[in-house]
């Protein structure tokens, strides 16, 4: 009985630095830094000497009470392994989605959402740099700055949110929106036609001729 059990901890200890091999090999596929392969090639070197362990139990005639500890001592070694691999994995995650999230701060405009001017000369150097044909247009708000006289800030940055959000949904699928402050926007054609040009015109302004609802003003 005691053998059963003292096998059965082994089994569970070898699942469980298995499972955190998994947790490593997807560490290195983020960071392939040398002390993460070395771990790797530890916890191989563990499952190795798990086995040779279980083999010993095996051929032993009689269990002890030695070894039963012994045997409790590694199973919780490979809880350990397993808690330090995947806390270690959910941080690097959590420091990717982070780093992902900071990017894109700093590419978008904090207010509407839409891709930036800063996003918007990295977009035309890709461009210059392939030699890619495109047009570009710079739009602005008539009567903007009198919304915001009159009825203040929170509207005009609602205002601006809503006209972002209409003349986005109107626009062909190779034209890409930016804001690039205030009033100003710009739009990126993927192609330099003039058929092309022209539709994306009478597209932002179909989006622009009725009225935008603002709480309850009617602006337009």
């Amino acid at each position: 009985m005691l053998q059963i059990l003292a096998l059965l901890m082994l089994v569970l200890g070898i699942g469980l630095l298995v499972y955190s091999l998994n947790s490593v090999a997807e560490i290195c596929t983020k960071d392939n830094s040398l002390g993460w392969r070395v771990l790797r090639l530890l916890i191989v070197f563990f499952i190795m000497g798990y086995l040779g362990v279980f083999y010993y139990l095996c051929e032993q005639p009689e269990t002890k009470t030695p070894d039963i500890i012994f045997c409790i001592i590694m199973l919780f070694g490979g809880a350990f392994v397993v808690l330090v691999t995947r806390l270690s994995l959910l941080s690097l995650i959590k420091v990717e989605k982070l780093v992902i999230n900071e990017r894109n701060l700093a590419l978008h405009d904090s207010l509407t959402g839409l891709p930036n001017r800063k996003y918007l000369m990295a977009s035309l150097d890709k461009l210059f740099a392939v030699n890619k044909p495109f047009s570009l247009l710079m739009l602005d708000l008539n009567r903007f700055k009198q919304v915001n006289d009159a009825l203040g800030h929170y509207y005009g940055d609602l205002l601006l949110i809503e006209v972002g959000k209409r003349i986005n949904e109107k626009l062909p699928h190779n034209v890409q929106l930016f804001r690039l402050g205030g009033d100003e926007f710009a739009a990126v054609i993927g192609q330099s036609s003039h058929s092309q040009v022209d539709s994306t015109i009478d597209a932002i302004q179909n989006a622009l001729d009725s009225a935008f609802f603002i709480e309850n003003y009617e602006l337009g």
